[in-house]
């Protein structure tokens, strides 16, 4: 019984977690355009929302990491720091076991 009782409350809630809409995309809103040269990667990637406004990252990648150097999407981060290109890299411990 208790078993069953879970079961029910648990479709019950994956039931309501659904989503309620659906997002169309279509590949003519996406824009991507990179060049590689000597390792370092840059690149920039766009898109068009459904309302109509352009959003667009303009990166690199290269022995310093990944680095967002202008966007109209990600404006800072929780620490304040800008979309530059002076993020520097982030390393975790499992870089430094190699």
């Amino acid at each position: 019984m208790k078993f069953a009782l879970a079961l029910i409350f648990a479709l019950f809630a994956v039931a309501s977690a659904s989503p309620t809409g659906v997002v169309d995309i279509s590949l003519e809103d996406i824009g991507i355009d990179v060049d590689i040269e000597d390792g370092v990667h840059t690149g920039e990637y766009s898109f068009t929302d459904p309302e109509g406004a352009t959003h667009f990252v303009k990166y690199v990648a290269d022995t310093d990491g990944f680095r967002v150097i202008e966007s109209n999407v990600v404006p800072a981060t929780l620490d304040n720091v800008r979309a530059d290109g002076n993020q520097g890299s982030f390393t975790s411990i499992e870089s430094d076991e190699d």
